[in-house]
């Protein structure tokens, strides 16, 4: 899947022009297409996504907006499986 950028600034655009670091977890990265994160962690399952999550909250920085997908509620659970 090949995304699109946002047509206009999002929530995430805002966060970094305000010297906040964004930091994307999973796929968010990919679903806006790359725009408005500082830094991107992939994994490849919730657990890898929750250990992750779990250590960037533990950097303890103060101006940090932290976004994570956790992609198999989506892919295990979500519309792919016609819920």
């Amino acid at each position: 899947d090949l995304s699109t950028p946002p047509p206009e600034l999002t929530l995430l655009d805002f966060a970094i022009q305000a010297e906040i670091e964004v930091v994307a977890l999973g796929k968010v990265a990919d679903i806006y297409a790359h725009q408005g994160i500082s830094r991107e962690i992939k994994a490849n399952n919730n657990q890898e996504l929750f250990d992750a999550t779990l250590k960037v909250l533990k950097e303890n920085h103060n101006q940090q907006f932290i976004f994570t997908n956790f992609v198999d509620f989506d892919s295990s659970y979500g519309h792919r499986r016609n819920v």
